[in-house]
């Protein structure tokens, strides 16, 4: 987390830069926390390899810019591939159910 400051602030000048950075002791609390989420550049190279055009990852616009993710971009697949994996449960469970019926 000291490094991502460090990006982050790379070319603000130091007066401005000091603000945004934390204590020994709160970086150490911070990286005894696990955290959790999408890594962007996964998503992206994820995204590549399915030839998916998704407009959720944020690329860097400069060398001190950083990859950022647009959750709200993945609601709306999210919620298709749910759709279709109940339409899935939906046959199986009826599949079962004539089996079921055929013993």
């Amino acid at each position: 987390l000291e490094n991502l400051d460090r990006h982050l602030t790379q070319k603000m000048p130091d007066s401005i830069a000091r603000r945004y950075f934390k204590t020994a002791v709160e970086y150490s609390k911070n990286k005894s926390i696990r955290h959790t989420g999408f890594i962007a550049q996964e998503v992206e190279d994820v995204a590549n390899l399915l030839n998916y055009q998704f407009d959720g990852v944020n690329k860097p616009a400069n060398a001190a810019d950083n990859y950022t993710l647009s959750y709200a971009s993945f609601v709306v697949p999210l919620v298709k591939a749910v759709q279709e994996q109940q339409q899935q449960i939906e046959t199986l469970k009826k599949e079962i159910e004539e089996l079921k019926k055929r013993q």
